[in-house]
């Protein structure tokens, strides 16, 4: 059987390629800026002065090294420890040398970043239930559901926009791998360094490994065989050493995984009790 009519003959259920889907990012886009648009009239407020506006790092071009071996904060008299965006902060340096020092290409950038994580949802909403309006009930609520807010309209944003996109990328290259007849090596490595880029914008990325783990058995990759219809375990040997890579390159440049004296005023969960925190980080992604 020829490569051509095996396409042709695919499950209605298999990973769409992405061209066949710019009308759906178009519309997310238009919709993005409908319910969103308003941000970009914003200035720099909260945590978007000490890490964007006054953040040196970002001014000079010669500072990318330096980006990737300092902490995220680097104004601050007593730096957090505990947090490690390099990606992140080079995206706003990037941001500064193309659209300038204003507010103005920060929050249009996070507006287009946000239009693009909702297309991944889309996309994942395709290929896990086979079905475009679903796809489309996924992709439309999660564009305009305004929990999404302070992901979009702070710059600081950016770190949840980008991790999200990096993290929905590697498991769709993921569900992609484990498709009958994929060239599952490459795609393999391609999902473990999105993960990779993923963490190096927000940690909570950490967990995505068992996100995969918990699709691969509730929705195995379209096209295998019932007896083939388990996780493609070679992945996750690949999400194991980037996970190490990450975590040896934040030790590398803060000298620990974490610290345990967060305040209370970054994060009110560790006031909380334990039960409750932990629910709260997990229904909330924080």
């Amino acid at each position: 059987m020829s490569k051509e009519k095996t396409r042709r003959e695919s499950p209605a259920g298999s990973l769409p390629r992405p061209q066949r889907e710019i009308p759906a990012l178009l519309v997310l886009l238009a919709l993005s800026f409908l319910v969103y648009g308003n941000s970009l009239v914003n200035g720099f407020v909260h945590d978007d002065k000490p890490v964007v506006s006054e953040n040196r790092l970002i001014r000079d071009p010669g500072n990318f090294g330096r980006i990737f071996a300092s902490g995220y904060w680097t104004t601050r008299e007593t730096p957090v420890a505990e947090l490690y965006r390099p990606l992140v902060v080079a995206s706003f340096a990037l941001n500064r040398i193309i659209g300038g020092p204003g507010p103005f290409g920060f929050h249009l950038v996070n507006l287009l970043l946000h239009a693009w994580v909702s297309w991944l949802v889309f996309r994942l909403g395709r290929d896990l239930s086979g079905s475009r309006a679903a796809a489309w009930a996924a992709a439309l609520l999660f564009a305009i559901h305004p929990v999404h807010s302070e992901a979009v309209a702070p710059v600081v944003g950016r770190s949840e926009l980008l991790s999200a996109g990096l993290a929905l990328w590697a498991l769709l290259l993921h569900r992609k791998a484990g498709a009958a007849g994929a060239p599952r090596p490459r795609l393999l490595l391609a999902a473990g360094a999105c993960y990779l880029a993923s963490a190096l914008s927000k940690e909570n990325a950490l967990v995505l490994p068992a996100i995969l783990l918990l699709t691969d058995m509730a929705f195995p990759a379209p096209g295998r065989s019932a007896p083939k219809r388990r996780p493609a375990w070679g992945g996750y040997t690949i999400y194991l050493l980037s996970a190490l890579v990450y975590l040896a390159i934040r030790v590398s440049v803060l000298g620990a995984v974490a610290r345990s004296d967060i305040r209370p005023l970054d994060n009110p969960l560790v006031d909380a009790a334990p039960l409750t925190a932990r629910l709260t980080a997990v229904i909330t992604g924080g």
